[in-house]
């Protein structure tokens, strides 16, 4: 979702973009992560995750790409984290504090809202085999089979989750999980080559 102030839509675009985060392109051809911090008729005020700031004036054609929330498990800081679109004024757009819900799954608890995180959330890469090979040297508690399915351990036992929804568990090497995801599980399983594991019905 791009969009750009102009003089003839800046009470729309504060209305939608005010406070929220975004992609924005840098002479040198970067794209850096950035909140937007104030939006008047003639100009945008924006921050990037160091607290550098940015103007950009109205009519200059300068474009802000807005992040689309849809539901999923990402890493960060060693934590599977999940985010998801809470309820907000209709007009909201992008991603902010207003209308993003984000957990940490390992703690079981909300996270901190900052600019830091929506970077990782939202642009990086994750490294699944890393992150698992971690796992297996009790180096972390969680890891991901993808951006819908975790594993994460838990002092008594290893809790299969679909989003932050548990949906299962981990038996040594046998995922035990309902009947329905069966398939899904094996094809994330397959594409990140954790071949070891083996899916099976909850009993």
């Amino acid at each position: 979702m791009r969009d750009s102030l102009t003089s003839e839509n800046s009470r729309d675009f504060r209305q939608r973009y005010n406070g929220t985060f975004a992609l924005f392109t840098k002479g040198d051809g970067r794209k850096i992560t950035v909140r937007i911090d104030n939006v008047t008729e003639n100009a945008v005020q924006f921050s990037d995750i160091k607290k550098n700031t940015y103007t950009a004036n109205s009519d200059t054609g300068v474009e802000f790409e807005f992040f689309p929330l849809n539901r999923r498990l990402t890493d960060y800081k060693n934590n599977v984290i999940y985010s998801s679109r809470q309820p907000a004024r209709q007009w909201r757009r992008g991603i902010c504090e207003d209308n993003t819900n984000i957990i940490n799954l390992d703690k079981l608890r909300k996270v901190s809202f900052d600019g830091e995180l929506i970077d990782r959330l939202f642009n990086s890469e994750i490294d699944y085999e890393n992150i698992h090979t971690r796992f297996l040297k009790e180096d972390r508690m969680s890891f991901l089979l993808s951006n819908k399915f975790a594993i994460i351990r838990r002092s008594d036992m290893s809790e299969f989750y679909l989003y932050n929804h548990m949906i299962g568990e981990l038996r040594g090497t046998t995922i035990k999980c309902n009947p329905i995801f069966i398939q899904e599980v094996k094809d994330a399983l397959v594409a990140r080559n954790f071949n070891q594991y083996k899916v099976e019905a909850n009993e």
